[in-house]
């Protein structure tokens, strides 16, 4: 019959907590790490219960359960250096390890031959025994494999390849096996057991290294048996060894030796029992369900809180906040959908930048979770196929993030964002049952994400414009006048930026055409400003920036980079549809002005100076020079340069040739007569007037061979005569003053039925001081002599313009310009090179 005492109660405990280990360790994974685990958790099993069992009167004998006892003892130095090489990394030093063994099965065969322990008894519960020069030679051999083992792994922890955290109590626990073992080369001190006595400490230190380091996973099952098995055996020692204390002070102090009355003086000990029961529950519990039970009360948090909360910035925040709480990581970086691409929305690194932080449609990450996959592991970004194709730049933001585990943030069959989780603070591997709680927060998130999205968009729609994504007018006028209410600034400046000839290039492109520019100004105004800079579209071609905490010279020089960079985009383009560019007016509160209106009114005035005085300029407001106050010499100037300018840009043509000159001249006259007659304002008329002297400027840059052919062009030759109309474009869009003519004369070759050229537009598309140019560039190169052929006649030419009606001719301007002809107004203009119209 086996009988519990204080010497075999130790080894029992041993054999008990190996055993559990074992369990665990075939319940995990099978890898080459849990393999190497359990021959040594079998060794010590082995050793454990051979000690256990020495300790009885379990027959055949003591002795002979001390060779069993042997066999584990001898095994476990061989085992424990395979076991720590495994844990260090190094795979390839198999030499040492076959030795090991070799050696060990030498020990084993001397140990059952009697060579180690040749004899011994049970004696009062401990085992007496005499060593052999075998156990001297076991010591040797087993001293040298197990302070290698200790010392591999320690030179790892110290040259820092694995933190301290990760092997330092299995380094505890084998130097204490390492000490009970040595303990046992004296008999007097060993038999005592304290070799057993080291291992359970040992067993226990490996079990909470196991579940803390995640060498191996444990699944729920086997973690609740463990739990329970653990809480039992600690209940059960602190029982037997109370009880059996408490028994030998009774019997052998007070000399007590009736039963009845040793029970009954026992009796109050069992009242100790309950609290130390409770204490033992609490403390399992602690060890085995901690994790568990700190992300439930989190996962709990969690969703109270985010259904209290509408706030995307808040939710986003509390994902992260929760995570780490829950999990232990370093960093969360979330990301999420917008039109174009994944983008960085919050973090808990202060220091990632951003900007540069975003993931493509296209991007393997996005293309693994569409194929379904849940998760997306750190191993498997660096060996999957999909991701070998991945651009250095992605490489080094996902290495920047120090991606671990990456989470898909999915709503319904949509993906609209992804988490990216880094290592752990503690440096070990995340467990199966963490990556689970993983994805249900962050599944429980995902609606509310969807939600908050979309209450932001609407939030942002109803203070943004929708084309430029500025703020709008009415959010600015709000959040200005709270500034200068609140006295959120000292100062701040306006710098009011309005698009030059922005009509104009919306008749002559269209709005669409428009709307891409409006961007593009807008593109270039962000650039160009920072982030604590408002943007705001004002009006249609109106934009404001708001600089805080900046005077006006200050804010002057940054819009004259806004200025300079729409100039260099648009103006400055080889392409004649870009001749945009922007006058700026600044003006800064409280020099200029002490409410809002102010400000923004000494802004416009600088603004219309700045038109005033020939625009593409960036103008700063001053109480000495206002618009009611502009010297009327300076825009006498302004003005006498803009008709030099155009008669310098007619000389050119007459230098090239003479006819075209008179052409011009002929053209810009009947225009004018055209445009009067059909009762267009004077502006207009002024514009028709100066469009058709220079709507053949071109031609300038036409070789002579074609433009002064005396025959019929051939094809090659008419598509070089046609080039004449971009080469005007070209010349003119860099003239502020004439940028308004280019309408008229980009479309004078522009026929009604859109045969014409160069944009083959027709009809009423078609800008109608072009459709008067061309009436009156048909009919003057009709009625003019050529080296080829003589002018038509009145007549002929009128034959010619009602034929084309419709056709090549706006048929309501040509019939106004006939009938101009047949009432003699014709014959009374100052026309060049003219037939007889008798």
């Amino acid at each position: 019959m086996i009988t519990l005492t204080q010497y075999n109660i130790i080894p029992l405990i041993s054999f008990v907590l190996y055993a559990l280990i074992l369990i665990i360790i075939l319940t995990s994974n099978k890898t080459r790490l849990s393999k190497a685990f359990s021959l040594y958790v079998i060794a010590m099993i082995i050793w454990s219960l051979g000690s256990f069992l020495m300790k009885t009167e379990v027959p055949p004998s003591s002795l002979f359960w001390n060779k069993v006892l042997q066999i584990g003892f001898i095994s476990v130095p061989v085992l424990l250096l395979r076991l720590s090489y495994i844990l260090s990394g190094e795979y390839d030093r198999k030499f040492i390890i076959w030795l090991g063994y070799f050696l060990s099965i030498v020990m084993i065969i001397l140990a059952m031959m009697g060579y180690v322990i040749p004899s011994g008894e049970l004696v009062n519960g401990r085992f007496v025994y005499e060593t052999s020069w075998g156990a001297y030679v076991f010591g040797v051999i087993g001293s040298f494999y197990t302070i290698l083992a200790i010392a591999m792994m320690v030179s790892k922890i110290l040259n820092g390849d694995v933190p301290s955290r990760k092997h330092g109590l299995i380094i505890i626990g084998l130097t204490l096996v390492f000490l009970g073992a040595a303990s046992n080369l004296s008999s007097t001190i060993g038999e005592y057991g304290i070799d057993i006595l080291l291992n359970t400490v040992n067993a226990f230190l490996i079990t909470f290294s196991i579940y803390r380091n995640k060498f191996l996973e444990i699944n729920l099952i086997v973690k609740r048996g463990l739990s329970i098995s653990v809480y039992n055996i600690f209940l059960y020692t602190a029982y037997a060894l109370l009880i059996i204390l408490s028994y030998n002070i009774l019997y052998n102090q007070f000399l007590v030796r009736n039963t009845y009355l040793i029970l009954l003086l026992m009796s109050p000990v069992f009242l100790l029992l309950e609290p130390i029961r409770l204490l033992l529950r609490r403390f399992t519990s602690h060890i085995f369900y901690r994790g568990t039970s700190d992300r439930q009360i989190v996962l709990r948090e969690f969703s109270d809180l985010i259904n209290s909360s509408l706030q995307l910035t808040k939710i986003t925040g509390t994902i992260i906040e929760s995570l780490i709480k829950a999990i232990g990581t370093k960093d969360v970086h979330v990301f999420l959908k917008n039109t174009t691409k994944y983008k960085l929305r919050d973090s808990s690194n202060q220091n990632i930048d951003h900007e540069s932080s975003f993931i493509k449609f296209n991007h393997p990450v996005i293309t693994w979770f569409q194929n379904g996959n849940k998760l997306l592991l750190k191993t498997q970004i660096d060996n999957h196929v999909i991701f070998k194709g991945l651009w250095d730049s992605e490489k080094e933001m996902l290495s920047r993030l120090d991606a671990e585990i990456l989470v898909p943030i999915r709503y319904l069959d949509d993906l609209i964002g992804v988490v990216v989780i880094t290592g752990r603070t503690d440096e070990t591997p995340y467990s199966f049952e963490e990556t689970e709680f993983l994805e249900t927060i962050i599944n429980n998130a995902a609606a509310i994400i969807e939600n908050a999205k979309t209450i932001e968009l609407i939030k942002r729609q109803s203070i943004t414009d929708e084309l430029t994504k500025f703020y709008n007018h009415r959010y600015f006028q709000e959040t200005a006048n709270n500034y200068i209410s609140n006295g959120n600034y000292t100062k701040f400046s306006l710098a009011m930026i309005d698009i030059d000839q922005f009509r104009i290039y919306n008749d002559l492109y269209g709005h669409s055409s428009g709307d891409i520019a409006l961007k593009r100004i807008a593109e270039i105004i962000q650039q160009n400003t920072s982030q604590r800079d408002m943007l705001v579209r004002f009006a249609g071609e109106e934009f404001v920036v708001l600089y805080p905490n900046m005077g006006g010279n200050e804010a002057f020089f940054e819009s004259e980079k806004i200025r300079e960079a729409v100039e260099e985009e648009f103006l400055l383009s080889k392409d004649i549809r870009e001749f945009l560019t922007v006058t700026i007016g600044v003006a800064s509160f409280p020099d200029n002005g002490r409410t809002l209106e102010e400000v923004i009114s000494r802004s416009d005035q600088s603004v219309r100076l700045g038109k005033q005085s020939g625009r593409n300029k960036t103008i700063l407001y001053r109480e000495d020079v206002s618009q009611n106050n502009v010297d009327s010499q300076v825009q006498k100037k302004i003005k006498d340069a803009f008709i030099s300018s155009i008669y310098a840009l007619a000389a050119t043509i007459d230098a090239k040739d003479h006819y075209t000159y008179g052409h011009s001249n002929n053209v810009s006259v009947l225009s004018e007569a055209l445009a009067k007659a059909a009762k267009f304002s004077n502006h207009e008329i002024e514009i028709v007037r100066n469009a058709g002297l220079l709507h053949d400027i071109g031609k300038v840059g036409i070789p002579e061979v074609v433009l002064s052919k005396p025959g019929f062009l051939n094809p090659d030759e008419y598509e070089i005569m046609k080039g004449h109309v971009i080469q005007s474009i070209n010349i003119i869009k860099h003239i502020p003053n004439l940028v308004d003519t280019i309408p008229a004369i980009i479309s004078h070759h522009e026929r009604y039925d859109g045969k014409g050229y160069p944009r083959g537009i027709k009809g009423e598309n078609i800008p109608i001081l072009g459709r008067v140019i061309c009436i009156a560039d048909a009919f003057d190169a009709m009625t003019t002599d050529r080296p080829y052929r003589q002018g038509l006649s009145l007549e002929q030419a009128i034959y010619e313009l009602n034929k084309n009606a419709g056709t090549q001719f706006d048929p309501e301007l040509v019939q106004l310009f006939i009938t101009m002809a047949k009432s003699d107004t014709l014959v009374q203009l100052s026309l060049e090179n003219r037939p007889s119209f008798n």
